[in-house]
């Protein structure tokens, strides 16, 4: 099951910027759960998952270094590119709005 999640999200990170299957959308939601430990292609990710959202969203820290206090009940806006069917999203920007 990891695999296919790190395979996911390798795969918008990858493909190409003409692809129309991509989307870069804005979403705001709740926190409900984060992993802040997690690697992919041996690199740190943090992966969380929204309230009332099946997708797991992933985030390279260096980024944005907030991402890693991010916690469940955290009220966030991120921008992710999306890829339609897909169930792994990835994050480019990241609001805490419970950080302040």
């Amino acid at each position: 099951m990891a695999s296919y999640r790190n395979a996911l999200a390798g795969s918008v990170q990858t493909a190409s910027a003409n692809d129309d299957s991509i989307k870069t959308e804005t979403i705001t939601g709740k926190v409900a759960r984060v992993n802040a430990n997690a690697t992919l292609d041996d690199k740190q990710v943090v992966i969380f998952k929204l309230a009332d959202d099946d997708t797991l969203f992933t985030l390279d820290p260096s980024k944005a270094q907030t991402a890693l206090l991010l916690q469940a009940g955290d009220d966030v806006q991120i921008k992710a590119k999306t890829v339609k069917g897909a169930s792994v999203a990835n994050v480019i920007a990241l609001t805490n709005k419970s950080l302040k």
